[in-house]
């Protein structure tokens, strides 16, 4: 596996994790705002393992503080349409011929924000839905050549979730009491086989589809109170991370096109040659 990561030295300390484990890993440079980067990293991918077998797009800028609408500051806006967005779109377009030789598939890290809106994070909750929309639209128009396209709404307890709950316990308390599981996900035994999943051909009869795996299956009733928690505290003057994402760095499941979290974080993947 490849994780392509804007900052090498932290995804560098993933990819070694990853081989103290047994696993073919390394880092390249790629910041996803740049198509060119894209392209690179998946040459690079395609080079050292002869095949692309699957994408997981796994970037987002940090969403900022807490507001309506109107207070979204415009080049926050453009940094979540760069990075998840139309990084998802470019990553596609160099992906394409080799998940199209391969029979791969992509798998997209979404946000259950994307599914039912948010009134405090409004361009985060856009950019999130418009992934799923192109993933549905990816998975009608790659089906028919082999490619699967599928989405994962995530929950779990990252490096940056866990100091936001440090600086704010309520968070922590209201993400807690929404799941009838009573804990937070853990990003690589929760979030990470279900990546693994989409990834496979274990889902080889799956596309088009959103898998949330944060505890409770969607925001439910409780979503606004939840959302209060967020508006509770910050971390380093800005808001907590988002359930399910870094501020900036990724969410918890195996081949990033971000700075991986510092728990690294791939689920037990196969040993193959799984290029990401």
């Amino acid at each position: 596996m490849v994780l392509a990561c804007r900052r090498p030295e932290t995804g560098e300390v993933a990819a070694a994790a990853l081989r103290d484990t047994g696993y073919d890993a390394r880092c390249v440079r790629c910041d996803v705002t740049s198509a060119e980067d894209l392209e690179a990293a998946v040459a690079s991918t395609v080079t050292t393992h002869g095949r692309l077998d699957c994408l997981v797009h796994n970037a987002v800028a940090p969403p900022g503080p807490p507001g309506p609408v109107e207070e979204v500051d415009l080049d926050r806006w453009e940094a979540l349409v760069a990075t998840s967005l139309r990084a998802v779109f470019d990553g596609a377009r160099a992906a394409y011929p080799y998940l199209r030789a391969a029979g791969g598939s992509m798998v997209l890290m979404t946000s259950a924000s994307g599914i039912e809106g948010s009134a405090s994070l409004p361009a985060y909750a856009m950019v999130k839905a418009a992934q799923r929309t192109l993933a549905k639209g990816l998975a009608v128009e790659w089906g028919p050549v082999g490619i699967r396209v599928n989405c994962i709404a995530p929950l779990g307890l990252t490096g940056a979730l866990s100091a936001a709950c440090e600086a704010n316990p309520v968070l922590e308390e209201r993400l807690v009491r929404r799941t009838p599981l009573g804990r937070l996900g853990d990003p690589v035994e929760d979030v990470g086989p279900a990546a693994v999943f989409l990834a496979s051909d274990l889902a080889r009869y799956v596309p088009g589809q959103t898998l949330v795996v944060d505890g409770v299956g969607s925001w439910g009733s409780d979503r606004r109170s939840t959302e209060a928690g967020f508006q509770a505290g910050t971390v380093d003057g800005r808001s907590p991370a988002h359930p399910g994402l870094g501020q900036g760095r990724s969410s918890p499941a195996g081949g990033h096109l971000a700075a991986p979290d510092d728990r690294g974080g791939w689920g037990k993947a196969g040993r193959g040659p799984l290029g990401l």
